[in-house]
């Protein structure tokens, strides 16, 4: 394509088409430089791969001088309300709901993520309402250092961590806590504090119901 202009809308046209004729959207990359768009396929089926299709992204970029890309896919979706879940990858949630996701990186550093939730219906797509976010955490983003975008993804799972242990915490010690100062003696408090303690590791193992386990799916 020798187009010198590209917006996001047309990108998000162009991969709601592919989902809509082929039934499905690989993985795509589409990069305006230079010499206009460049556009490539992504193959890769595990994270390893997957790392090496992102190098392969980073050399396009800087071998087409691409001061703005977008990444076109299938992706999951799972939402995390503060101090609901633990940190899980949206592949593994038990909730997950399948979209179309078209993320937008520019050399300014700015990003734009479009989500897009859609359902398979009589042969037919539905999309649902579109989302947006530029929180900026994707490992597609070729403009951050690698260690970069790791020590963000680190630091954005602690956060969802630390949410749900301090809500958990308030909720256990809520629940015990006039019952603990009503109690009159050592062993009364003892045995409250050790169902506390047996509530808290109930909840984690609650958790654990509401993730996947051995998921293979790359989305």
């Amino acid at each position: 394509m020798c187009e010198k202009e590209l917006s996001i809308k047309k990108v998000v046209d162009m991969a709601k088409d592919t989902l809509i004729s082929t039934g499905q959207h690989s993985p795509q990359f589409i990069g305006l430089g230079d010499e206009g768009v460049i556009m490539a396929m992504l193959i890769f089926a595990n994270d390893k791969e997957r790392d090496i299709a992102v190098e392969a992204v980073r050399g396009l970029v800087k071998l087409h001088s691409i001061k703005k890309y977008w990444i076109s896919t299938e992706a999951w979706r799972s939402e995390i309300k503060t101090g609901e879940k633990l940190y899980r990858r949206p592949r593994q949630d038990i909730d997950r709901k399948e979209c179309l996701m078209i993320s937008e990186f520019s050399s300014d550093m700015k990003t734009l993520d479009i989500m897009i939730p859609f359902e398979h219906k009589e042969k037919k797509i539905i999309f649902g309402d579109e989302s947006t976010s530029s929180e900026g955490h994707s490992i597609w983003n070729v403009y951050l250092e690698r260690e970069g975008i790791d020590e963000r993804l680190d630091n954005f799972m602690k956060k969802i961590n630390d949410e749900f242990i301090k809500k958990l915490s308030h909720d256990v010690s809520e629940r015990y806590k006039e019952e603990f100062f009503k109690a009159e003696t050592v062993e009364q408090k003892k045995d409250i504090l050790m169902r506390l303690i047996a509530d808290g590791k109930k909840a984690f193992e609650e958790q654990k119901k509401t993730m996947l386990e051995n998921v293979n799916e790359e989305k």
